[in-house]
């Protein structure tokens, strides 16, 4: 995959009056452009944010009738962070996460990962209450091994497939 038709996604989602300029994320433009998200910064040269801030105000990307388009809802922006936060989890371990590693993922600023999710304690419950709530094993594993109440509290089925992965 290329630079250009990473570029090309972003200006057809920013013209879409769906999307718009102010709601496109790394994960739906890596989707869209058949990207692995990991190989994002690689394959531009940067981070999302540089790679959005590089288009210029002569992008047609940024003309005001596309920067006007209405923002991602709270909810949906708090959901799209917290599924980022356990992508970045499985990464880089439940852990070792980091308000900018989430801010990376989510192709974000560090202030919004602030903003929705007020201290990295608060975070974690939220990433571990994610996990347990759709099954994810890794990260529910690794709160298991960190001792984490809401790891251990579980339902069973998930904290017995968690055990097992360890022996496969």
């Amino acid at each position: 995959m290329s630079k250009e038709k990473i570029l090309q996604c972003a200006r057809e989602m920013a013209a879409d009056p769906e999307i718009g300029a102010v709601n496109i994320t790394r994960a739906d433009l890596c989707e869209r452009a058949g990207v692995p998200e990991g190989s994002f910064n690689r394959i531009v040269g940067g981070t999302f944010v540089n790679f959005i801030r590089a288009l210029g105000p002569d992008d047609p990307m940024h003309e005001g009738r596309l920067i006007t388009r209405r923002r991602v809802a709270p909810e949906a922006r708090q959901g799209s962070i917290l599924d980022a936060a356990l992508r970045a989890s499985e990464a880089v371990g439940y852990m070792s996460v980091t308000r900018l590693g989430v801010a990376e993922a989510a192709g974000i600023s560090p202030a919004l990962v602030t903003r929705y999710f007020a201290n990295m304690r608060y975070l974690r419950t939220q990433i571990m209450l994610e996990a347990v709530r759709k099954g994810n094993v890794a990260v529910v594993l690794q709160g298991l091994a960190a001792g984490d109440k809401i790891a251990q509290g579980a339902p069973p089925h998930l904290r017995s497939e968690a055990a097992k992965s360890i022996t496969n």
